[in-house]
């Protein structure tokens, strides 16, 4: 779901009601499931257009690339649809348990929701491939753009046509299709300079196929243990509990926005170095990308963290949505900062092609989470989900790290803990719960209670750039060439 999207949930909630969130919710849950069928595919046409476009023939290589999985994506998306028509049936009586709409509104929602998740499917090749070219700047646009669309439409439609989840399925489905034609237009105009027509070639699967497993294998690990809470949870809660958790999964997702694209920005440079055999660089990179990242995700996780409640309640205007979101709201953003922090280091792992790590710490969290799911939420309720999240992500905080740099990048594991996280954390964390005891005792209206959240995020922000050695010095750098430049001006 898009941040525009996210901007009017409480629009959406209040027209199709909290119960039919939750099928959006199972349909997100969906979405991520549908990645086990990618086979590493995405991820591997993201490192081979970085890798081949700089040598020779490398644009031929990268359109034959393309062209063979083509033939794989778009056949895969028609499975897609017809795996969901086939369980709709099932997920609508026995699965998913509704108490205010009835299993036949159920399942033509899971209908709706399959056709849209089948026409959003092969977009995921052509935004690989953007990313590979590094024209996310494009890439965003066109995002930024159908997001846009995809919010006022779902306005329009719900409001003038139909109030209904059906309705609001179809537009996606209109939506979903129109961004994938445009992103793979925008790619195949961006990969010219080659007379030779794109061709299936069973060479390109067979020579990227051991990279494509390895990822493939750790995706599938990966998108169990990210989605294994919403899967067991639809079954235990219901669909209104279920709408209310996956509400607070979505705004505790938003933060995937900022880290997503840090990543998306740094692997394909991360491959390119690698290749280049150039480690200096790379060092440099790397601990430049985690410092970005530091500072970006970790005063907005921490001010949602902190000032979840108040948040919701602005946002949404209902006390009791607040009420009821607001502790999953906190926990949930607390294991998605963890989880951002480690995605630079896990780029730089496939960079080198070495896939094996993430494969094995998934493999663990999978046999780890399932039982502390079940058992936590049958003592403890839907906060444990939250709290389960928090523990395998601390976890792997501190065992990933050390054995990554035991085999690249050696020596620089202490540099990351300290300058590339804790630095950033401490800074940044010291000035959130200062801002937040001082908020306490503001007594004043809602205007000032915004304006008040605000200011303290801004210094939250600025003392994590301060305390982030390569992010201070970019920032010093930047502010002195704009002084530079009003002086030539004014000159």
């Amino acid at each position: 779901m898009s941040l525009m999207s996210i901007l009017f949930l409480p629009y959406y909630i209040k027209i199709i009601g909290i119960e039919a969130y939750g099928i959006v919710g199972f349909y997100i849950t969906l979405l991520a499931l549908s990645q086990l069928l990618d086979l590493g595919l995405c991820m591997t046409v993201n490192r081979e257009m970085a890798r081949l476009l700089p040598h020779k023939n490398g644009v031929d290589e990268c359109r034959h690339m393309t062209r063979t999985l083509e033939w794989i994506y778009w056949p895969m998306a028609v499975l897609i649809a017809t795996v969901i028509a086939v369980l709709a049936p099932y997920l609508a009586n026995d699965w998913i348990k509704a108490q205010e709409l009835t299993k036949a509104t159920v399942r033509q929602a899971i209908y709706c929701a399959g056709i849209a998740l089948a026409f959003q499917w092969p977009g995921a090749l052509y935004a690989g491939g953007l990313t590979g070219l590094q024209k996310q700047v494009l890439l965003n646009v066109i995002i930024i753009i159908f997001a846009t669309l995809r919010a006022l439409g779902m306005i329009v439609v719900l409001t003038f046509i139909s109030p209904t989840i059906q309705a609001f399925f179809l537009w996606q489905t209109v939506s979903n299709t129109l961004q994938t034609i445009t992103v793979a237009i925008c790619f195949w105009k961006n990969l010219q300079g080659s007379l030779l027509p794109p061709q299936f070639d069973w060479k390109i699967l067979k020579r990227v196929k051991g990279f494509a497993l390895g990822i493939a294998s750790t995706t599938v690990l990966v998108v169990i243990a990210s989605q294994l809470d919403r899967a067991i949870l639809s079954k235990m809660l219901t669909l209104e509990m279920f709408g209310y958790y996956s509400l607070a999964g979505v705004i505790a997702s938003t933060l995937h926005y900022a880290t997503g694209s840090i990543y998306n920005t740094f692997f394909p440079r991360f491959s390119q170095l690698v290749s280049m055999n150039d480690e200096k660089a790379l060092k440099h990179a790397y601990h430049s990308g985690c410092q970005l990242m530091a500072v970006v995700a970790i005063p907005c996780a921490l001010m949602v963290a902190l000032f979840s409640n108040e948040l919701m309640f602005f946002w949404t205007g209902n006390a009791e949505t607040a009420e009821r979101t607001s502790t999953l709201i906190s926990l949930l953003t607390t294991g998605t900062l963890l989880n951002g922090l480690l995605m630079l280091p896990y780029a730089l792992q496939l960079a080198y092609g070495w896939t094996k790590l993430g494969l094995y710490q998934c493999l663990v969290v999978i046999v780890v989470q399932i039982p502390l799911l079940i058992l936590g939420v049958i003592y403890y309720g839907v906060t444990a989900a939250a709290w389960v999240s928090i523990m395998l992500n601390f976890f792997l905080f501190f065992i990933t790290i050390p054995l990554m740099h035991r085999k690249i990048i050696r020596q620089e594991k202490m540099r990351w803990y300290l300058q590339d996280v804790a630095f950033p954390l401490f800074a940044s964390l010291a000035m959130v719960l200062t801002g937040r005891w001082l908020f306490l005792k503001i007594d004043g209206g809602q205007v000032v209670q915004i304006s008040a959240i605000v200011i303290i995020f801004i210094f939250s922000f600025l003392s994590a750039v301060l305390a982030a050695p390569l992010a201070r010095q970019r920032a010093i750098q930047f502010l002195l060439k704009k002084q530079a430049t009003m002086v030539n001006t004014d000159g």
